[in-house]
């Protein structure tokens, strides 16, 4: 079987995401009224894990604007925002999509 490494592009002209919600901390890790910490939550479960909305938004250090098939994400969880062309290309050569 043959292995590839997928990664966003990461120049300066392309759009890179963070996570955002209405009660996100501008420092510190953000948990939710429950008690959950928002990160872990995401990474373990993806947005239906957490009990606050969450959304992406351009992330605030960076300013590129070219969006891509696969999204770089500056947060740190390894949930990742692709394209529905993208997940369409990888069921087509055999990959399993969650």
């Amino acid at each position: 079987m043959e292995w590839f490494l997928v990664g966003g592009r990461g120049s300066t002209r392309d759009l890179w995401v963070e996570v955002a919600g209405e009660d996100k901390p501008r420092y510190g890790r953000w948990t939710t009224p429950s008690g959950l910490d928002v990160d872990l939550a995401l990474a373990s479960g993806g947005p239906p894990a957490v009990d606050v909305p969450v959304w992406w938004t351009q992330a605030s250090e960076h300013y590129g604007k070219r969006l891509t098939d696969l999204l770089w994400d500056t947060g740190l969880t390894p949930l990742k925002l692709v394209s529905r062309r993208l997940v369409g290309v990888l069921r087509e050569a055999g990959g399993e999509v969650t």
